[in-house]
């Protein structure tokens, strides 16, 4: 017999209980129950064969490159977005211009539905309101992992902050834009409010980015919880309004919390779905503090002094700090 085929012969019979309970030696070789098998041709000869050899550094098995962490990448969402996106740059590339797309076709829509007089103004600027920073939030994930894919998707709400900031001073005027986003038609409407909370998704996007629950608390009740408050509290509150508030009502308080607690819970879920944050019960809990402490200050006749896109996601932030 082939001297080679028989070594291979006696390798394949040893290697099934030297990876339970094989060592390797002093002298470079693999011993158990008295058989030996030099390691390095047992390595070269059979590992192809059989990848559970184990490693003569660190007794953990022998996998061949293409047999390592298959599993692992399969079920991982970043690893899987990244074969998919290509190289980062690329990825941020497409991520961000789908981001942009996305965001003009919102507001386009909007803009014309308005125009058209389907929606009114005061419905209009509230859509966009309770639409634009979830639904940017919802691109997060299609951008890379880096600081750098970081602030290219911050750039996205700071254009539309600019796109503003040129409408309402004119530089370059835009009048589908005042009238679905202004309240009077006023053009300089779109230097406060609007303008505040497109700087307050910069700045979110920026400094905190999407393994933060605060950012989606942030922008959950930022744009869903005081968007559908003032919906509702239009139709609704008229013969209900508070106590201590006249110009507030309870079922526009009652949206507040209920908008910013669906919309905070319905992007929890879904960044959750990416590996970015756990859906723990506590943090449901959290949430839904946060989402009422936040409705308590939108009731309180601060807004003259200080607007809501400013007020709301300032506390917000400071009440999630300690407790997100």
């Amino acid at each position: 017999m082939n001297p080679s085929i028989g070594l291979e012969m006696r390798a394949m019979a040893v290697l099934p209980q030297v990876s339970s309970g094989g060592r390797i030696s002093s002298r470079g070789t693999q011993q158990h129950v008295g058989l030996v098998v030099p390691r390095q041709h047992a390595a070269t000869r059979v590992g192809h064969l059989l990848p559970c050899f184990p490693s003569h550094a660190t007794g953990s098995p022998y996998l061949p490159p293409k047999h390592r962490n298959i599993e692992a990448r399969a079920l991982d969402p970043q690893s899987l977005m990244t074969m998919l996106g290509g190289a980062t740059s690329l990825r941020d590339i497409g991520a961000f211009s789908f981001a942009c797309i996305g965001s003009a076709m919102l507001v386009g829509s909007i803009k014309m539905l308005e125009y058209k007089g389907h929606v009114h103004k005061t419905l209009s600027r509230k859509l966009v309101h309770s639409f634009a920073g979830p639904l940017f939030l919802a691109c997060w994930p299609f951008f890379g992992s880096t600081i750098v894919s970081q602030c290219i998707a911050s750039i996205v709400p700071a254009l539309n902050g600019l796109s503003l900031f040129l409408a309402g001073t004119r530089a370059l005027p835009d009048d589908r834009a005042v009238s679905a986003i202004s309240r009077t038609g006023d053009p300089t409407e779109l230097l406060r409010g609007p303008l505040y909370y497109t700087i307050a998704l910069t700045m979110v996007t920026a400094l905190l980015w999407r393994e933060s629950v605060n950012a989606v608390a942030i922008v959950s009740i930022m744009c869903g919880g005081d968007g559908f408050a003032d919906i509702i509290g239009r139709a609704y509150g008229k013969h209900w309004p508070l106590p201590w508030n006249p110009s507030k009502s309870w079922p526009g308080s009652f949206a507040m919390f209920l908008g910013g607690f669906i919309t905070s819970i319905a992007l929890l879920a879904y960044l959750s779905t990416f590996g970015f944050m756990d859906m723990s019960v506590a943090t449901v809990q959290h949430l839904a503090l946060v989402a009422a402490a936040a409705t308590v200050l939108e009731s309180l006749p601060i807004n003259t002094v200080i607007d809501d896109n400013i007020s709301v996601p300032i506390f917000v932030y400071a009440m999630g700090y300690f407790i997100l």
